[in-house]
Parts: C-alpha cells; structure tokens; sequence
C-alpha cells in the first residue's frame, strides 16, 4: 500500500508526540500522533445481534398444514420499507425456532404468520436474547392506568302514562292574559295568545298557545296536552325549583332560545322545536322519549344539568361543560360540531349518536362512553381525554387526530378511521392510547396512520386488540427514538384482513359475520382450501451487507475502510422442515482503495467441506485463475475444513482495473462501474439450518499478499482464518489474535460489515470524519449511534455522481 498512513483513526482519543519512528504499527515517519486506549477490551465491533427466536402460530389444522413464519425489521403488510430478515415453517407439532442476527438498531421485531389459506397476520415483540412469539395464546385483558370502570346505563322512568293528562280536568278554571295567580289549576284556551304571571300553579294546555313575558314562581307546572302546542314567543327561562313542563305525544312546544335550571325539568313525549338554543344549566334536566329540534345550539353548561334521551334530538352545533351529564339510548343527529370540553362532565351513548365533527378534550379519562353507535362524518379530535367502547359497540370516523388520550374498546368493538389518524403523543408510560379491554379481541381498522409531528411515543397499542392498516408509519428512527410502541397480544392484520367474527347488531355491521338481510341472506366469502409449501421455497432476505475493509494488517491503515468494500446481498432456499437447501448471493465490488493484489473469499463457519454439493457462479468471468484459491471438483477451496467460497483473486483484474491503481475512492480519480456476481451454493444431506447461514456465520475475508499458502488473511474481529493463513503473523506488530482474533492492542479492527449498502468515506477520509456518529458509538461500545452508517457527512464520502 503506497498511500500516505494516518494513525489508527478508529481509536476514540489522539493526542499530539514529538516526531517518532514506530516500525510496529507501520506508521510513516513523519507522523506526529501516537494511539492511546480508548475503545473498551470488551467492544466486539459488530453492528448485528444475535437473537434466538421461537414462533408458536395459530394453527387452525391440527397440524395438517404448514403456515409461513416471517421475521421482519418493521410490518411488512403496509410498510414498504420493512426489510425480510428470515423465512421458515410452522404448525402444531413443529415450532420455527433459529437463531438469527438483527440489525442492532432495532428494538422490535416484526413477526408475520401466513396460513394455508393465505391470511398474514403481524405481532411485534421486543427483542430479547430470548424472544418468543405466540400467535396462538389468548391475552389476558389489559387496559391503561387511567382506566375507569365503564359507566352504567342510568335507569329513568319518568314517562309513566299518567303523568301525562289527555283532557283538562274539570276544576280547571280558564287563564286570561296578565291575570296574576299564586297557585291553582288553569287551562289556556285554544288561540290563547298573551302574557302569564304566576307565583306558582299549573297550566294545561289544550290547544293552541302562544305566550310572550312571563314568570312562572317555584313549582309552576305546564301541561301540554295531545295535538296541543305551547308557543314561547321570546327566549324563555324555566329556572325556579319545581317548574315542570309535561309534553304529551303529537304535543309541541315552541321556543325561540330556552333555557332550563335550578331544579327545573322537561318531561317529553311530543315535539320540541327551538328557533335558536336549548340550554341546561345548573340543575336543569330533559328527559326526551319524542322529538327535538334545535336550529343552532344544544348545550349543557353547568354543573348537574342532565339531558336524557330515549327519542330523537337533531340539532346544528351540541356542547358540553361543568359536571353536566347526557345519557343517549335514542338517535341524536348534530348536523355541525359536537363539544365535550369537561373534566367532569359525563357523555354516554347507548344508542345513535351522529355529528359532522366532534372534540372531546378536557381531561376527562373515564366519563366519556359509547355503548352502541358513533358516527363522526369528517374530524375527530380526542385530546387529554378518554373514550371507553363497549362490548359490541361501533365508532367511525373520516379523519382521527388523538393526543394525550386513551381509548379503552371491549370485546368486539371496533374503532373505524376511513381516512388518516394523526397521532400525537400518546405514550404506554402515561396510560394513553388504544387498548382491547376485553376476553375475545376489539377491532381497530386505521386506513392511514401518521404521525401528527416527527416525535416518539405517539401511540400505544395494548390488550387484546387488532389492527388494521393499510398504512402505517415505522416503528422506530433508532432505539431512541421510538415512535410507537405494542403490546405481544396485539395482532397487525391488512385492511379487511383481521379474522376476528364479529356479529352484526343494531349498533354495528360487525366483522365477518353473515348477512342479518332476509332478502340477501348471503354468508362470508367461502376460505380457500388450505395448501402446504412444496419442495424447498425461494426466500430473499431484504438487507445488504457490506463488508469494508483496510488491508495493513498486523499493522495500523488509515481507516478510510475503502480498501476493499463488497456489498453481499444473500438469500436461500428452505424446506418445510426448516432445512437449508441451498444459499446463494449477489455479491458487488464496488470499490478498491488499495494498491496491493487483494483477494476475497467467504469462510461458511458453520458449514464442513462435505456438507457442499456445489459450488456455481455467475457473471464472474475472469474472477478465478487459481492463483490464490484452488477449487475442488464441487468447487470450494481445497485443503479446508470448513467451506470456502471464494470470490476473487484479484480485485483489480477481475473489474478491468490496472494493477495498483485506486478504483472508485478518488474524485476525479479511477472510476469504474461497480462488479456484480452471483453465488450458488449447494448443501448434502438435510443437517443445514437457518442459523448455520446466519449473515454472523459468513466470515468474509481479505487475501492481501497474492499467494496461495502462508497467506495473509484480514477477517472481521473475533473471526478465525483458514487452514491457509501465516500463522507467522498472527500476534504481531499490533494485532493480539490470541487474545481475540484480528483484534489490535487498542481493541481496533481491519473490517467492518455494515446491514447497509454502505456509502463508504473518499480516500484519505476516515470513516470518523465521514460519520459524526461513528466516535460516539465506538466509545459506547456500540450502546449509542447504532445507526451512525446512517447519517454521513455527505462532502466527505464517495459518490459516483461527482465524477
């Protein structure tokens, strides 16, 4: 290597020497940097995990069929960026266990079941030395720590048939206009039009009424008969205690803007018909079994005011405050915008309850419950607020924002958002989010979800719940920045996936369940008949591994790591019995930072000589002449143990390049078209698993003295050389292989792979410079910046577009 060496830049501290010679770490002359320690003995330098994963489905054929398990980097079903990292199969008798290694930035893993049938399913566990995943257990019910008990239907009966007269009693004297009383029994006569000033006293009315200024004291009581009406020409008050208003059915009360307090109460059985507003205020209360229509307002303002409805109310605009409290079990129809901006107030829906928008905020975690239907035609907002489901209940809603919120749905509700749901911050910690509450699960279908901000902790998902999406944002940026987070017993299904049978009711259309219509008695699609893999199945993992390296070793290089970088993108094939048949990859050079004859091979660690039944290759004419690698009649590399495959035996010849020169690291410099070829390799016997072809399992390496024997091997940390290394080399200069293989006195390294197509650093760039995260990650001992191969300095890296 003729290029200038800069001291070992992968050590986390420098510091400044007099001007020295040090012939053991192959630093030039003039070099005024000496490494100290600063990479703790106990970094492995790796940017994958290991995990050993167990999937239990749910299998629905005694073990008649097998169903495809899937292990995914984010969920598959409506993420396109989720990244495949293993495939095998499963049924009862027979679990898919491996082990596999993950990129070390992921927090969670996608777990996807597909059924003979065809039907995906997604759990997402937490990654954990041992992780589990069971599609089949039953979750026990969980709920959030602002969970309240669901409220009680409040049982009234104020419509008793007596309480409502059909005649004017005979004692009944007739009112004239402005005549003064303090109590007694009065009747208006039909076409009465006029003033009223009681102290008290009751009032039937028998036909029609018209009244404009008038006081009526503590316990005055109307009646208004059958096909009667009583018209309030001017807003009215009923606000002392005792005042009553009984509307019988087919009889109408008019008002302009009424308001009802203090005690005061409307029993109706008839028509109510507000020009203007209706308004409960303290103590006042309504109790509807008719009619009622509001042009503009129904409000419910303060504390103890309470509105029951077992009939129809249809109003323009509905809100609620104070400790106010409305019970439904009839249909309210809200042509404009519903309001509950309470802590205190208590909104129940036992019925049918429809408004164009809707906001329930005011931190209100347990008062707000929907027993049968809620349909909010456009927006949706729940913001420090909570809204319970109950069993069997339904809510739809064209667009959801929920911040600070929590929604709590049990058995066989479901939660529908037919467009976008904007998440907010909704954090497990703090008990917001949606969770399944019940025994058997609750339904929430989320056309779109997306993040309101660019934050973490957005939403949570709990209980026993399933989802389903069309699309959904990711789970993570990195492991600090988790943007939702998911309980094992939630299941992630496509949009209209879930099999969750839900009977139909006159609260919901339920989920797969048959047509209730007599006339279109149809029944759910009959399922497809269930079918087996057969014969070993292609699976195509969706990470590229790019393996960069610097070729001095024993000695120190200059950590650019573009001496050698190859971008492996492996695959298999597997059988039904979790066995490898075959493992192949795309393999491309794309660039060659040293002068030296380099040459690559793969060691397969886990894998004998013997167990390969071949070895073929395509489009790598010209890659092998056998001047370093010398190929058995199966095609591995003879005189090994374990299986080496090689690639190349020189870099340079194979991609056309000139012998020492510097190809794709310079701007301005050598440019060639990257050099892509494929590998096959086939296994004997059926002794080959998922594990044994893990991306830890493939020991790459570098060849960077151009012979056959005694060769000089550069591997990633931790990895042992082949039957063919100069054992001569190994625990000199600064390299302490008896300690840890190609691992140097600072715990520093000659190669990193990278589950990236890696954008590598320009020549005479170190990879610290090119990657601000890459110090803090290596001083972590990997615990922090797990993603820093992510984040380049973009002028400090090489791309082909600048040549």
């Amino acid at each position: 290597m003729n290029k200038r060496i800069l001291p070992g830049l992968l050590a986390t501290t420098l510091i400044l020497a007099s001007c020295v010679t040090n012939t053991n770490t192959g630093l030039d002359e003039k070099e005024t940097n000496l490494l100290v320690e600063g990479v703790s003995s106990d970094f492995n330098w790796s940017t994958i995990r290991p995990v050993d994963l167990m999937v239990d489905v749910d299998d629905q054929y005694a073990g008649a069929y097998y169903y495809s398990v899937e292990t995914w980097s984010d969920n598959p079903i409506n993420n396109e960026n989720a990244k495949l990292l293993a495939k095998g199969f499963a049924n009862q008798n027979n679990l898919f266990q491996t082990s596999l290694s993950v990129p070390s930035n992921l927090s969670s893993l996608f777990i996807r079941q597909t059924s003979p049938t065809g039907k995906q399913a997604v759990k997402v566990v937490a990654i954990q030395a041992q992780t589990t995943c069971d599609f089949g257990s039953q979750p026990a019910a969980q709920v959030g720590t602002r969970s309240a008990s669901a409220p009680q239907l409040r049982m009234f009966d104020p419509f008793h048939e007596d309480s409502y007269p059909t005649v004017v009693p005979n004692d009944a004297a007739a009112y004239t206009s402005n005549m003064w009383v303090s109590s007694g029994v009065f009747y208006l006569p039909d076409g009465f039009s006029g003033s009223i000033s009681a102290g008290g006293g009751t009032f039937y009315v028998a036909g029609d009424a018209q009244v404009n200024l008038t006081y009526i004291g503590p316990n005055g009581v109307f009646y208004v008969l059958p096909n009667a009406s009583l018209t309030f020409t001017n807003n009215y008050s009923f606000s002392q205690s005792g005042n009553a208003v009984y509307i019988a059915p087919s009889g109408t009360l008019n008002v302009q803007s009424l308001q009802i307090g203090n005690s005061a109460v409307i029993y109706n059985k008839g028509n109510i018909n507000a020009s203007t507003a209706i308004q409960l205020a303290v103590n006042g209360s309504l109790y509807n079994q008719g009619n009622i229509s509001v042009n503009e307002l129904f409000s419910l303002q303060n504390d103890q005011a309470y509105f029951y409805n077992e009939g129809t109310l249809t109003a323009q605009n509905f809100a609620q405050q104070g400790s106010s409290d409305i019970t439904n079990i009839g249909t309210i129809s809200i042509i404009n915008s519903s309001i509950i901006n309470s802590t205190h107030a208590v909104w129940q829906n036992f019925g049918t309850y429809t408004t164009r928008t809707m906001s329930m905020t005011a931190s209100n975690y347990g008062n707000s419950y929907n027993a049968c239907k809620l349909i909010v035609e456009n927006d949706f907002l729940l913001s420090s607020h909570g809204l319970q489901m109950g069993e069997g209940s339904y809510a739809y809603t064209k667009h959801l924002e929920i911040t600070n919120a929590i929604v709590e749905m049990e058995s066989n509700s479901i939660f529908e958002v037919e467009n976008t749901a904007d998440y907010g911050w909704n954090p497990q910690a703090r008990g917001y989010g949606f969770y399944g509450t019940g025994s058997t699960p609750a339904l929430l279908r989320v056309n779109i979800a997306q993040k309101k901000n660019k934050t973490y902790d957005v939403m949570h998902y709990g209980g026993n719940l399933h989802i389903e999406n069309k699309k959904h944002f990711d789970l993570q940026k990195d492991p600090w920045n988790i943007h939702y987070t998911i309980d094992p017993s939630v299941t992630m299904y496509d949009q209209g996936e879930s099999p969750l049978i839900i009977p139909s009711s006159e609260c919901s259309a339920g989920n797969n369940a048959p047509s209730t219509d007599p006339e279109d008695p149809t029944d759910p699609e009959e399922p497809e008949e269930p079918t087996s893999p057969t014969g070993p199945v292609l699976v195509n993992p969706g990470i590229s591994y790019t393996y960069a390296f610097e070729d001095m070793w024993p000695m120190y290089g200059d950590y650019d790591v573009n001496d050698l970088v190859v971008t492996l993108t492996p695959g298999y094939y597997i059988n039904t019995d979790n066995k490898i048949t075959q493992w192949f990859a795309s393999a491309t050079i794309k660039a060659i930072g040293a002068s030296k004859t380099i040459s690559a091979a793969i060691q397969l660690d886990n894998i004998l000589v013997n167990q390969v039944g071949a070895v073929r290759y395509q489009d790598n004419d010209g890659a092998l002449n056998g001047s370093v690698f010398m190929l058995n009649s199966v095609g591995v590399e003879t005189d090994q143990d374990k299986a080496v495959i090689p690639l190349f035996d020189n870099a340079h010849s194979f991609m056309g390049a000139s012998a020492q020169s510097m190809i794709n690291t310079i701007i301005g410099g050598a440019r060639l078209t990257p050099k892509t070829f494929g590998i096959e390799v086939d296994f004997t016997g059926s002794n080959v698993t998922l594990a044994d072809i893990d991306p830890s399992k493939l020991n790459f390496f570098l060849v960077t003295n151009g012979v056959a024997t005694q060769r000089q091997e550069v591997h990633l940390r931790g990895y042992q050389p082949t039957n063919k290394v100069n054992t001569n080399l190994l625990n000199t200069a600064m390299d302490q292989f008896s300690i840890v293989p190609f691992s140097s006195k600072d715990n520093l390294v000659w190669g990193l792979m990278l589950p990236v197509d890696f954008q590598y650093p320009k020549e005479f760039t170190n990879v610290r410079e090119a990657y601000p995260g890459f110090t803090e990650w290596a001083k972590s001992s990997g615990s922090t910046n797990t993603d820093w191969y992510n984040t380049p300095e973009t002028d400090k890296i090489y791309t082909f577009s600048e040549n």
